[in-house]
């Protein structure tokens, strides 16, 4: 033993760590905390070993830094190759002139295992230690091994690290002897460079207090001085007051140390304003001192003057854009507004489906109105995707709808075909299908003189929830060379010259397509031989309708009767006002009518309203100023709705800053209107009365991951935590404090939410939606709960 202890390479390779009589660290301290927790003794070391002396880097229940080996349980240990564990000290024939042993009360049990280096030497230990006889279980003793294992991974690493360190160290010298040479190269570079440089462009060096050392002829006649006229100044000759103080955090920068570039504002000696693009240098020395600060400048006062007279262009074509399509969405909407009540009431089967094709062909209308109008949208590929429900047979059927007369006065067969595999209902946007496929379908008949123009669509069932479609637009018209077909898709592109004069168009059709296509993360392709066929080829991904339709059922409309409430209407368009009335009348909302700003403040005073309907555009006081008098002036949170034919996205965000609280475009559908303001209206009835009860572990089990005991865990947490909440909400509406009500019911629909159950009720009731019938509400929710309470007993039962 003795002689294993003074081994010459044991205590090399001890000594080669650099670790004994170093201060504690906090990574042994909690290594050795773990040891002593997870072992359950009151006695953990980490210690090593040298020829005289146990020492002990982290200590757990002892008062002493050290003990001579003689007086050492570990000593033995260092001869184990795993841990040495003693269950009972004095039953251990080597222990018997141990002092900490043979004590009273003195230690009865002992486990340890080696610290060994890399070549095998034992040069410490991790040891756990108690008063009382007893045995570690397995988890304990791999954890003895564990923290042996991480001691020597950080000794190792940290010996590396220091070899490394000395390495670095003489690297260093050497590489800043190398440098210095270097910068002595760099800066007769530099003098030579700024020489050449200063031939072609502007240049001026200042010291870091902002003195001009030097300039050039360049620069100086860019600014309109002479050489010596600014030579000696401080650089805020150049500048006027105000950028003098806006440049202090610029040039503070760069007398730092930091190089800085881009577009400033000078002032010219005549006192003008001028722009220059600059690069600040700062010329840094062999200390790492700025020494002075290099502006390399060209004068770019004209192109700044052209972008501003761009920019004005850009705002007047906005403008523009923003006022014609007021002009052109008023009377689509009452148009569209106008058919759509005519079908509700048409009882003709024959006339109804004509008045469909007349509401089709205006909503498809609208939306090359659209996407002619919103030019900014366009030049930037920003499409905005309205994803609903629909039926895919009614899509199609809407679109041959359109183009069947000019079929037939073409006299050309225009047929579809759709595979009985795919799913009635998806979910996606219908009228950018529509509007690929107007656009394909109307090109084919364009450029078919006889025979036929075909639609045909496919699925590709990926999983269960979506489909991939393949359409397929097929024609017998004059075809494309094949050196055309890769361009056919671009902007303002025809196959052939004579295209436009013969067939007409503007070329943007296809390109259209194309970035409606790509842009819902499909792919469009086209083939075609001259004189005998065309085929374009695209692909959609739609997600599966969960409510599937048959395709054979009748056209029906949502039941508004419901609905009741007092509503302002801000409209200085008549027709729109008529079409508003009849909107209304299947309801039971009280409209109150006002032809300008002006008169729906004076009604707003005379009566309380539960919702508005403001205009944006109107004679006297516009739908803006007049939001800002109600709420300023009036100081109400009444809800306000705008109602804008403007398509630029800019007035969406602008309504939003005035203060109201939606934002409708013109035109827009019934149920569009009435769905947005049914938020802020009572009902007759409570919505969950009419609907079924939903309740789902779908995300549940997603996160559980099949664990049947956490899904179990969640739905027990839920039973307690909605039986509390109903209870601290029935006790709060006793004491009026609605403030808590409010927010018990927001932190309640999250936990609605995880089991996908309806939040409506919870809704209204933080939004304070109906308080007068709060008590009411409290006992629909409650029974909602006690549906979701009866169906979790059920769920776990069965589990059972």
């Amino acid at each position: 033993m003795n002689n294993y202890i003074k081994d010459i390479d044991r205590l090399k390779a001890l000594l080669a760590y650099s670790v004994i009589d170093t201060p504690s660290e906090e990574f042994y301290d909690t290594l050795n905390s773990l040891v002593a927790t997870i072992c359950n003794t009151p006695i953990s070391l980490i210690s090593f070993i040298d020829d005289k002396r146990q020492w002990y880097k982290s200590k757990t229940g002892m008062d002493i830094d050290e003990l001579p080996i003689e007086e050492t349980i570990c000593q033995y240990s260092l001869l184990e190759e795993d841990i040495l564990e003693i269950p009972d000290t004095l039953e251990d024939g080597r222990l018997t002139n141990i002092p900490a042993v043979q004590a009273e009360n003195g230690i009865r049990f002992y486990a340890g295992i080696p610290l060994r280096s890399p070549g095998g030497y034992a040069i410490g230990s991790v040891c756990a230690a108690d008063y009382k006889p007893q045995q570690l279980d397995e988890t304990q003793r791999q954890t003895l091994r564990d923290v042996a294992k991480m001691v020597m991974i950080h000794l190792e690493a940290k010996k590396r690290n220091e070899e490394m360190e000395a390495g670095l160290k003489d690297l260093l010298t050497e590489k800043i002897q190398a440098s210095e040479r270097q910068i002595r190269i760099q800066e007769r570079v530099y003098n030579n460079l700024f020489e050449a440089i200063s031939q072609s462009n502007a240049i001026i060096e200042f010291s870091i207090d902002g003195t001009i050392l030097n300039l050039n002829e360049r620069f100086a006649e860019m600014m309109g001085y002479s050489v010596e006229e600014l030579t000696g100044q401080k650089h805020t000759i150049l500048m006027t007051e105000s950028l003098t103080e806006n440049n202090d955090f610029v040039w503070e920068k760069i007398a730092a140390g930091q190089p800085y570039s881009g577009k400033f504002r000078r002032r010219h000696k005549d006192g003008k304003t001028i722009w220059i693009q600059a690069s600040y240098s700062p010329v840094i020395n062999i200390k790492g001192e700025v020494t002075k600060i290099t502006n390399i400048s060209i004068d770019i006062t004209n192109d700044i003057l052209a972008i501003n007279s761009l920019e004005a262009l850009s705002n007047q074509k906005d403008n523009f854009i923003a006022n014609i399509s007021h002009e052109l969405r008023s009377p689509l909407h009452a148009i569209l507004g106008f058919t759509e009540l005519l079908i509700e009431e048409e009882a003709n089967g024959q006339k109804r489906k004509q008045l469909q094709s007349v509401k089709t062909a205006g909503d498809t209308l609208l939306y090359l109105v659209n996407g002619i109008l919103d030019l900014s949208k366009i030049e930037a590929g920003l499409f905005q995707f309205d994803l609903r429900d629909f039926n895919l047979h009614d899509t199609v059927e809407n679109v041959f709808s359109i183009l069947n007369g000019k079929a037939q006065h073409k006299k050309l067969s225009l047929s579809y075909e759709i595979a009985p595999n795919i799913p009635n209902t998806l979910n996606g946007d219908p009228h950018r299908l529509e509007q690929v496929l107007i656009n394909l379908l109307d090109n084919a008949l364009k450029f078919t003189a006889e025979g036929s123009v075909k639609l045909h669509i496919s699925a590709e069932q990926s999983d269960p929830g979506s489909a991939t479609l393949t359409f397929v637009v097929s024609d017998t018209g004059i075809g494309i060379p094949e050196e055309k077909l890769e361009s056919v898709f671009g902007r303002f592109t025809q196959a052939e010259e004579n295209t436009t004069r013969k067939y007409g168009g503007t070329g943007l059709g296809l390109n259209i397509c194309k970035l409606l296509v790509e842009k819902q993360g499909g792919n469009i392709s086209v083939s075609s031989k001259p004189g005998e066929y065309t085929k374009f080829t695209f692909q959609l991904t739609y997600a599966v309708s969960e409510k599937q339709e048959q395709q054979e059922s009748a056209a029906t409309h949502k039941d508004y009767s419901f609905l009741t409430g007092k509503v302002l209407m801000c409209e200085d368009n008549e027709a729109n006002r008529i079409l508003a009335q009849h909107l209304f009348d299947s309801t039971n909302i009280e409209l109150d009518m006002a032809e300008n700003g002006k008169i729906g403040v004076e009604l707003f005073r005379e009566k309380n309203y539960d919702v508005v309907l403001m205009d944006i555009q109107m004679p006297e006081m516009d739908g803006y100023q007049a939001t800002a008098y109600i709420r300023n002036e009036l100081k109400s949170e009444t809800p306000i709705v705008a109602l804008t034919a403007h398509s630029i996205g800019k007035e969406k965000e602008k309504c939003v800053a005035a203060g109201m609280n939606g934002y409708l475009s013109k035109p827009f559908k019934k149920s569009e209107l009435l769905d947005l303001i049914g938020h802020w209206l009572k009902e007759e009835k409570e919505v969950q009365e009419k609907e079924e009860f939903a309740f789902s572990l779908e995300i549940i089990r997603e996160a559980s991951l099949g664990n049947t005991d956490f899904e179990n865990q969640m739905l027990r947490l839920f039973l307690d935590q909605s039986n509390e909440s109903l209870e601290k909400m029935k006790n709060w509406y006793t004491e009026q404090d609605w403030d808590a009500i409010c927010k018990q019911a927001h932190q309640l629909k999250s936990t609605f939410g995880m089991f996908l159950m309806d939040t409506a009720l919870l809704d209204r009731i933080e939004k304070r939606i109906g308080q007068d019938e709060l008590d009411q509400q409290l006992k629909t929710l409650e029974q909602q709960i006690m549906r979701a309470h009866a169906h979790i007993h059920q769920l776990m039962h069965s589990d059972k």
